[in-house]
């Protein structure tokens, strides 16, 4: 084997290191089926590496592999006649000591939250939990920075309404049961 292409093979296990795990939340996300996420996630690093074998140059690697991937799951999700939605029963398990009313108020947010960001919000929201930077969700998603900027400011805002409203729920539920809130 050539010294390039020792190279190129390290490369390529640097990145798979590096990204594999948060390739495979985010696919799990999309299309809420862990064998198809791992699928996808090969199938991206494959592409990867004929792009280098091809010796053609890719500037945001990490950027590259999250768009590849995500225009890989919606090809296949429009193929399979599928929908975009993030379902709450593949929500993680919680351990048996937690609060079952908290899991479930916890279960009810995250869904409000759902309900309530558009798509295009939610997936900014995913790619930003995964650690990219604004130009790299940019890129992924085929859009500008500044408008990856106003999605991200739009959702935090949604959000932090969203909680003030439940918080004054609360609040007035227990007023109404005769406890105070804490």
């Amino acid at each position: 084997m050539e010294p390039l292409e020792i190279d190129r093979e390290r490369e390529i296990l640097n990145l798979y290191d590096c990204y594999a795990s948060s390739l495979q939340s985010y696919a799990a996300t999309l299309v809420r089926d862990e064998a198809i996420a791992q699928d996808a996630v090969q199938e991206v690093f494959l592409r990867y590496a004929l792009m280098v074998r091809d010796r053609r140059p890719i500037a945001t690697p990490k950027a590259w592999l999250f768009r590849v991937l995500r225009n890989y799951l919606l090809d296949a999700m429009k193929a399979a006649h599928m929908k975009n939605e993030i379902g709450m029963d593949r929500m993680p398990e919680t351990p048996d000591f937690a609060d079952p009313e908290q899991q479930y108020a916890s279960a009810e947010l995250s869904q409000q939250l759902f309900s309530r960001l558009a798509p295009r919000e939610l997936e900014c929201l995913r790619l930003r939990a995964e650690g990219l930077s604004y130009s790299e969700i940019a890129d992924v998603l085929s859009i500008r920075p500044g408008t990856v900027a106003a999605l991200l400011s739009r959702c935090s805002a949604r959000v932090q309404e969203m909680l003030q409203t439940n918080r004054e729920a609360q609040s007035d539920r227990l007023a109404a049961n005769g406890r105070c809130a804490p």
